[in-house]
């Protein structure tokens, strides 16, 4: 996932652990891997699209799988010029 800023969230409800699952749709960068969501997105201002991609995929997923699934976003980053990602305040509120 190369976009500047992102955030993950370990999926409450996701039995398949080993699924991995990588999309791009609206410029926002989605992979699912070991439980785990993690968003991709260029630019700060996307952040609101970006949660909307998520629960847009994370609803889809519960409703064709009839299951409840909980994502918590409260790791997020932004990427450094080196190329390393950069703890973020907390998490988006």
């Amino acid at each position: 996932m190369e976009k500047r800023f992102g955030m993950r969230a370990q999926l409450e409800g996701f039995t398949w652990n080993d699924v991995v699952d990588n999309i791009e749709q609206d410029g926002v960068s989605i992979k699912i891997h070991d439980g785990v969501m993690e968003v991709g997105y260029d630019a700060e201002s996307d952040y609101k699209k970006a949660i909307e991609v998520a629960k847009a995929y994370l609803n889809a997923y519960a409703f064709r799988n009839n299951t409840r699934l909980k994502a918590d976003f409260d790791h997020t980053w932004e990427v450094t010029d080196s190329g390393g990602k950069k703890a973020r305040n907390g998490a988006y509120r």
